[in-house]
């Protein structure tokens, strides 16, 4: 595996997932650290957005009158 790719792009190579019963524990349990740690960034990035969302719908009906509140 290349460690200089991306590492979504790690976990979608087909290579990622093609061998794992010939693969050693610890390379197993390093791809698995791999995908959890790239599950908590992806749920972080998610959040984020979803949040950033949130504010520009409240901002939009703020302008358009709809809401009195401000933030």
């Amino acid at each position: 595996m290349d460690e200089n790719r991306r590492r979504i792009d790690q976990i979608r190579d087909p290579e990622f997932s093609s061998d794992l019963d010939e693969v050693t524990l610890d390379e197993l349990r390093r791809r698995r650290h791999l995908c959890d740690e790239l599950d908590s960034e992806l749920s972080y990035y998610r959040r984020m957005l979803h949040g950033r969302m949130d504010l520009l719908a409240f901002e939009i009906r703020r302008r358009s009158g709809e809401e009195t509140r401000s933030l």
